[in-house]
């Protein structure tokens, strides 16, 4: 009976994290369609690498403290405040931000954010992929297949 009720629970957690993959990916794909685009949002966490952002419509992205170029910003743990040494500007769950959405990875399931002030097209191009063909399709394409006369 035991062995029965501990395969239901890790059934139950496996079907919880599909549900959460399948969540981010719709979000990530109906966002993919607005990269670019300006919106406000609420700072939801602040980590030792940047601070995630939830927008209005629950979708939630990162900004990464390396595109926070208006200052070096350090993570406080005991206070999960973020704050900029020069400008003593500071971030914490609860603020509100405008932040440009810099790129919706479909594959990876991942938003990222800059802030509205920092999103300057040369941070913006850093987020560009550039999808590279694999070698064997590029050998493919140079050979050209001549058919026989008969």
């Amino acid at each position: 009976m035991a062995a029965a009720g501990k395969q239901s629970s890790e059934c139950e957690v496996n079907a919880e994290h599909a549900e959460r993959d399948v969540d981010d990916l719709m979000k990530t794909a109906y966002m993919s369609s607005f990269v670019g685009e300006t919106f406000e949002g609420v700072v939801a966490n602040v980590t030792n690498f940047g601070m995630f952002v939830e927008l209005e419509n629950s979708v939630e992205g990162l900004i990464r403290l390396e595109n926070m170029t208006d200052d070096y910003y350090e993570f406080d743990e005991r206070t999960n405040i973020l704050t900029g040494r020069r400008k003593k500007r500071t971030y914490q769950s609860g603020d509100c931000v405008k932040v440009v959405l810099a790129r919706a990875d479909i594959l990876l399931r991942q938003i990222d954010f800059v802030l509205e002030r920092d999103a300057t097209k040369k941070i913006l191009k850093t987020f560009e992929k550039k999808h590279e063909q694999p070698k064997c399709e590029k050998k493919k394409q140079k050979k050209k297949y001549k058919r026989k006369k008969k």
